[in-house]
Formats: C-alpha cells, structure tokens, sequence
C-alpha cells in the first residue's frame, strides 16, 4: 500500500514570513509530497476569496485542511453559534479548494475538555451536518486534555456521532502517554482512524511546555522506528508531516522538509511491504 503524504502548510508559513500563503506559490512544486493540508489561521479571515483565487491558479493541491483551532476552543467556552460560523466559512474554502478531509480541534484553551460531557459532545451532530453538506469528512485530532484523556473522548464521539472519523496526532500522544500502546493495536478499538500527523517530541509525559517547538522525527524522544514497526501495516489512511522548516528570517529549509518526507514514506510503505 502506497500512503498519501501530505505537507502541512504550517511546516512553511509562520509570523516569520507574515504567514503569507503567497509564496507556496514558489515552493510547492519542489515538495516531494501527495498534496497540501491547508492550515487555516485566523490573520486568513476575509482573504478566502483571495486564496482561492491563488491557489486554483498556481495549481496547488489541497486534499486536507487543518480547521482554525479556535473552533475547539469556542466550544470549550460554550460559544457553539461562534464555533459553528466559523466552520461552517471555513468548510466553504475547503470545498471551493477541492479538499475532502478537514482536521478539527473538538476542545482547547484554557477550558480544553473539562466541559466536554456538556458542550463539546452536544455540538457533534451539527458538526457533522455541516462538513457532510460540503462532502467532507471531518476527523478529530487527540489533541491535549486538561480533565481526562483524548481516547476516551474518542470512544464518546464515535458513540455520539458516527459520521466524525478521527486523525491520530503522534506528539499528542506522546503527551499522554498513548503512542505505543495505540500503534500496537493498529490505531483499532478507537474509532475510524482516517488520518495521522507526524512530528517529535522532547517528554517528559503531560509536560504541556515540552509540545513547543514541533520537532522532526529525530530530533526529540519517540522512537519512530518502533511506532511504524508496531503499527506494522494496518493503518491504511493519509499522513502530513506537521514539523516547521522555517528560520528567523522566514526563509524555509525545503531539503530538510524533502528529507522528512521521504523518512515518513519510505518507514510506513515499508511496513507495509513487509506484513
């Protein structure tokens, strides 16, 4: 099985460069990946039209999308009319640029999923009205948790609303303390697993400070070699790599980013080969 490989546009745009999508114009045709998952960030709002504008023009491919993390947050908060708006804008550009997968942030913030049996769960089945109108799956990422643990709130979503698939974070759950075990059952038990995002991790578990700056495989404490041999080819979903290749200056490391890539590719269709 050949995975898609995708590139977080996170992994190039940043306060450094003005997060000015633009210059993917320059650069994504010299990414050795299967397509873009466009991270939705909020200095983005009221250039939609502009965007996509650029992007049918230059011919960048967007199967993915990363939804603005405030969604989730909104949510904590017991802002559902906000949260939903913003999806539902958000999903329209998704759409309009051809993706067919979008990542949502179902909690966050300071309020992350302490409130979640009462206001993130309820939103669900409006959640999955929305995204199926414009034909996409939405997939909920494990993201950190203040109260309880990402997979137990996996295992509530897929009770609540079986139309929202999951996206398996490897940083996240190396937080938690969740990787090994998760790859040793083939992500299975928790869901529809339809996505995954690679990046590293410097530890110690539940250190909420160590998940900054989003590291390389290689560069921090998880054992990718170990994590691909234990998921040993029962994953058969996409993947984007979400580790940043940006310098002070804004100018970005497309080698380092072209060299990750092909360490993702070659370790997860490896594996599979080899089952």
């Amino acid at each position: 099985m050949r995975h898609k490989i995708y590139c977080s546009t996170g992994c190039l745009l940043s306060r450094a460069n003005n997060r000015d999508w633009r210059l993917l114009e320059g650069w994504h045709e010299k990414i050795r990946c299967d397509g873009f998952e466009f991270l939705f960030l909020d200095t983005f709002e009221g250039h939609y039209a502009e965007i996509a504008d650029n992007f049918k023009r230059i011919g960048i491919k967007i199967p993915a999308v990363h939804l603005d993390k405030d969604i989730g947050t909104l949510l904590s908060d017991g802002e559902e009319e906000r949260a939903l708006d913003m999806l539902k804008r958000e999903c329209e550009l998704s759409s309009e640029l051809g993706a067919s997968l979008a990542v949502l942030h179902l909690w966050g913030g300071i309020t992350s999923d302490s409130r979640f049996y009462d206001r993130n769960i309820k939103a669900c089945r409006r959640i999955a009205d929305i995204t199926g109108g414009f034909g996409i799956t939405t997939a909920i990422e494990n993201v950190p948790c203040s109260a309880e643990d990402p997979l137990s709130h996996w295992k509530t979503v897929n009770e609540a609303e079986p139309r929202l698939k999951f996206i398996f974070d490897t940083r996240f759950a190396a937080l938690h303390g969740q990787l090994y075990d998760s790859a040793a059952s083939g992500l299975a038990g928790m869901g529809d697993v339809v996505h995954m995002h690679i990046s590293d991790f410097t530890g110690p578990r539940m250190s909420f400070r160590a998940l900054r700056p989003i590291l390389h495989p290689g560069e921090g404490i998880i054992d990718f070699p170990r994590f691909f041999s234990l998921l040993g080819g029962r994953y058969g979903g996409s993947v984007t790599l979400e580790s940043p290749v940006i310098d002070a200056e804004g100018g970005v490391d497309l080698g380092k980013l072209n060299n990750t890539l092909e360490y993702i590719r070659n370790n997860i269709d490896k594996r599979d080969t080899e089952v």
